[in-house]
């Protein structure tokens, strides 16, 4: 099963197309069976994001045994997942104005209709990556410039 990462706002936000081993990040509209999720961020425009696997499991890097169940061992999709997170980063830095609001949210696909588990608010001027990084499932996640 495979991570899924929305992202909602107040208002449109650019659309990133997805090529195969060239983009780390990509922005999609949604599709009609995702739509479920629209009640968890509550938000006027609502897109799919998607890692360098095309799925939000390539948003993680820096996972030990412990934390995920595996190691990544492969170099280069550590690298790859790391690529992908700080495009995200970027991605979001530069969309977001000061003040804005957007919201995040990661779930497996097809658990749409799962409630929520946990509630994050990060603060992109203070937020700083750390030797790893991971969504959680069922997290909810308020961006903000401030």
């Amino acid at each position: 099963m495979c991570d899924a990462l929305f992202i909602g706002s107040d208002r449109e936000l650019a659309l990133i197309q997805f090529e195969s081993g060239k983009t780390p990040i990509h922005i999609m509209n949604i599709s009609e069976d995702e739509k479920t999720i629209l009640d968890k961020i509550n938000k006027a425009y609502v897109y799919y994001i998607g890692s360098y696997e095309g799925c939000g499991c390539g948003f993680r890097y820096g996972i030990t045994e412990k934390e995920y169940g595996r190691k990544f061992v492969e170099q280069e999709e550590e690298i790859k997942g790391r690529k992908s997170v700080e495009a995200l980063l970027h991605y979001l830095s530069s969309e977001i104005n000061p003040g804005e609001e957007f919201i995040l949210l990661n779930t497996w696909e097809g658990e749409f209709e799962q409630p929520v588990e946990k509630e994050t608010t990060l603060n992109l001027n203070t937020f700083h990556l750390s030797d790893s990084f991971q969504f959680e499932n069922h997290e909810r996640i308020r961006i903000l410039k401030q």
